[in-house]
């Protein structure tokens, strides 16, 4: 049995209206990420934030979470600005950095 464990979802969502806090959210991560670790040394950890999020303006600032975590979780929605799905083609061209 594979067991992850996300402290957080989408929190690029979150950061990118107060991005002042992603420094005191590393440290809780790294925190947490270590007890969850003691209490269950099978899980992987992570922290889940959205494809562009992760790859958009605060990229650098959020890889001090990426550093404390086992695992890089992304959530991905290929649509567009009105919400429509994209066609399935649009996700060969998706790099991550």
């Amino acid at each position: 049995m594979f067991i992850a464990v996300s402290v957080g979802n989408e929190v690029d969502a979150y950061f990118a209206a107060h991005p002042n806090e992603i420094e005191a959210y590393a440290t809780f991560f790294q925190k947490v990420a270590a007890h969850i670790r003691e209490q269950l040394p099978e899980a992987t950890v992570g922290c889940k934030m959205t494809l562009p999020g992760r790859s958009g303006q605060l990229r650098d600032s959020l890889q001090r979470i990426d550093a404390e975590a086992d695992t890089i979780m992304l959530t991905y929605y290929p649509l567009d600005d009105q919400f429509y799905v994209r066609d399935p083609t649009v996700v060969a061209a998706i790099t991550v950095t």
